[in-house]
């Protein structure tokens, strides 16, 4: 049995309308599937996420006197890696590759994310 909505009723999903007509909700159910399959992709950065906050704490309770530039700096060390990794992997192109850029692309992105955390708790306590 498939794991997919749409797969469970061949003959279509039916919804009401405001008017009281029913309408099939194939292409509905279906756009909503692969909304939610494409959002598995941020597993990994959610995790890495948790793993972040775990050993620095959240963004909101670092310390205020960090700045945008302090943020640039982690972001480009981390993008540095990212590059390190695919220097590397280009000279071996063994099969490994593939894993260690997607970990280093996984780092750089929780990385942007914290950040925009911060800002968001920054602006919690001293608003525009």
């Amino acid at each position: 049995m498939s794991d997919k909505l749409i797969d469970r009723f061949p003959g279509g999903i039916e919804g009401q309308q405001a008017d009281g007509s029913f309408v099939l909700l194939n292409d509905e159910i279906a756009a909503l599937e692969a909304k939610l399959q494409a959002m598995e992709r941020f597993v990994p950065i959610l995790e890495e996420r948790d793993q972040q906050d775990a050993k620095w704490g959240p963004p909101a309770s670092l310390p205020k006197d960090r700045t945008p530039e302090h943020w640039l700096a982690i972001l480009a060390e981390e993008v540095g890696e990212l590059s390190k990794a695919v220097v590397e992997e280009a000279a071996v192109r063994n099969g490994s590759w593939r894993q260690a850029i997607q970990d280093e692309l996984i780092h750089t992105a929780a990385v942007s994310v914290s950040w925009l955390e911060w800002i968001a708790a920054a602006q919690e306590v001293q608003p525009q």
